[in-house]
């Protein structure tokens, strides 16, 4: 019911958004100007059981940070999957490297297109990567989904291009639809 609820709140926003310009998302008028991505907790792994909405400033949690965040959400970390979503920035019209550092598993879509497909599980902290060229430069539509098992749950979104060195995402350059 909340899923539906939700679904319908955000294609009612979509309905009556602004038209946007060139270098904006088909949904420009319902992103947030302050940076982020939506964070959908789900109580149990592979996405299931939703739990709740939050937002992320950027995806950069490092060994046992996002275990308190969760706990200080109200979640058990152990049993915890999470679907990051927005839009990404991309400054150059290049092909882009996005890299998760994880433990677990994780598939990150670029609009429609599976660019990172690291479904398996493993307590071995390693980085799941994959390319995609842009062009133009600008918003695209980022999906991320992520979970794992046990231990710390590490967590780090980056990207590099042929201009650009290997960095974490910095939070201006993510953004996520309005509530």
């Amino acid at each position: 019911m909340w899923r539906r609820t939700r679904t319908l709140v955000l294609l009612a926003a979509l309905v009556g958004a602004p038209a946007c310009g060139p270098d904006e998302s088909s949904v420009g008028g319902v992103f947030r100007p302050e940076p982020g991505l939506l964070a959908e907790y789900f109580d149990a792994r592979s996405l299931q059981q939703p739990a709740g909405f939050y937002q992320d400033a950027a995806i950069d949690f490092q060994g046992w940070q996002l275990n308190d965040l969760a706990l200080a959400r109200g979640h058990a970390p152990r049993s915890l999957s999470i679907r990051w979503s927005g839009q990404l920035r991309f400054a150059q019209a290049e092909t882009y490297t996005l890299a998760f550092e994880l433990q677990g598993r994780v598939r990150i879509w670029v609009g429609d297109t599976l660019v990172v497909d690291d479904w398996t599980d493993s307590g071995v902290l390693r980085r799941a990567r994959g390319t995609i060229a842009v062009d133009p430069a600008g918003w695209r539509d980022l999906r991320m989904e992520w979970d794992q098992l046990d231990g710390p749950m590490t967590a780090r979104l980056r990207y590099q291009s042929p201009s650009q060195a290997e960095t974490i995402v910095p939070p201006g350059a993510l953004r996520h639809p309005a509530p």
